[in-house]
């Protein structure tokens, strides 16, 4: 549903953002800290311009926005005065954009200087969304840390109370978790104020089920009783309809001939995987064992990460790299993004999977690489 509401926003030229909150231990305001990233890289390229003094990063900044249309950068003279007033709260963000080790991170310590903190950012994002429609996406925030929760809960707050103006902010904030794990009104006591939808999704009908799977098999002629026993074995789970009809597809159950796809008639002698678990399991035996270690550094790494990542965690080369992943991506394994050039799981529940069939040994030995990557980007 996701997937498909952001194809909608890219059709209409609506820029679409996103960022996942992850289990294991995180930076604070990771996912704050990559959406920023995000637009940075969208309407201003690369950030190092803020490197030096307030008064250049707003002369560089401004002169990169004169070229851009009306509609889809902040004007200069907005450009400046962000760059003077809220300079250091996207330094503390971004630890790249650091002058000097000693700045503090993003929030600070005392409520006070949180507060301005998040007052900077969602100012920002405002100013943004009043010259540009935005959406932001934060996926998984039943693992948002309490900072993440605090500027989330700061942020509904101030966009509620823009309902109504003329000149308001055009943003809308999509949040995703999963109910089995977080009661979303204890998270995010908002959520029943006007102005919030909530969605609780549930498995698919069979009507649901049968455009699903006509979408992914056009053309194709299905049998009656295929798409009741899909939706009946994997009780409508959109994700594991897609890994089923995937396996079906590499194991040549469905094949392809003159008039489309080729489904067996006797639906009920076909045999299909009766979990979640066994699927992956299946779509992944195929793979090559580089693949399989690309594909288990980006579980323990539990991030959105770059191809500079990869290469220096494996010893590979960039060319090799980019192949494998490539392959991975059309495997609908990984998604890639364009705004940021960092690869990330198709689903949350592929990562969760990959990373569970590892040994723990095997986890441990490639934390500890991973954690020694983290401390070298740090210094």
């Amino acid at each position: 549903l996701l997937r498909e509401f952001r194809i909608h926003a890219q059709l209409a030229q609506v820029p679409f953002f996103a960022a996942d909150c992850h289990a294991a231990i995180q930076r604070p305001y990771e996912p704050l800290a990559h959406l920023v990233r995000q637009l940075f890289y969208r309407f201003v390229g690369e950030p190092g311009w803020l490197a030096g003094t307030p008064e250049d990063s707003a002369r560089i900044l401004a002169g990169s926005l004169e070229g851009l249309p009306a509609t889809s950068a902040p004007d200069a003279a907005f450009a400046s005065q962000w760059c003077m007033t809220h300079r250091k709260d996207l330094a503390s963000l971004l630890p790249e954009l650091r002058q000097e080790t000693t700045e503090a991170p993003a929030g600070g310590q005392g409520e006070e200087s949180r507060t301005r903190f998040y007052h900077g950012i969602t100012h920002f994002l405002f100013a943004l969304a009043r010259r540009y429609p935005l959406v932001l996406h934060v996926g998984d925030v039943h693992w948002a840390d309490e900072g993440m929760r605090e500027f989330l809960d700061f942020l509904a707050r101030e966009l509620l109370n823009t309902r109504g103006e003329e000149t308001g902010p055009r943003l809308l904030v999509l949040l995703t978790f999963r109910e089995e794990i977080a009661t979303p009104a204890e998270r995010f006591p908002w959520l029943t104020q006007p102005g919030v939808r909530h969605l609780s999704l549930r498995g698919l009908e069979i009507t649901a089920v049968r455009e699903l799977v006509q979408g992914m098999l056009a053309p194709a002629v299905l049998p009656g009783d295929f798409s009741e026993k899909l939706a009946r074995e994997t009780l409508g789970n959109p994700f594991f309809l897609e890994e089923v009809i995937e396996t079906l597809l590499a194991e040549g159950k469905i094949q392809y001939g003159e008039q489309g796809w080729i489904v067996p008639s006797d639906a009920s002698a076909l045999a299909i995987p009766g979990s979640l678990a066994e699927v992956l399991t299946l779509r992944l035996k195929p793979l090559c064992a580089r693949s399989r270690q690309l594909l288990e550094v980006l579980s323990v790494w539990n991030r959105p990460a770059g191809l500079s990542l990869f290469g220096t965690s494996l010893g590979r080369d960039s060319g090799e790299l980019r192949d494998l992943l490539s392959r991975l991506v059309n495997q609908r394994l990984l998604a890639f993004s364009d705004e940021d050039l960092t690869y990330t799981f198709s689903h949350a529940l592929l990562r969760e999977h990959i990373y569970h069939r590892m040994t723990a040994k095997e986890r441990a030995s490639w934390h500890r690489r991973l954690a020694r990557i983290m401390e070298k980007e740090e210094s």
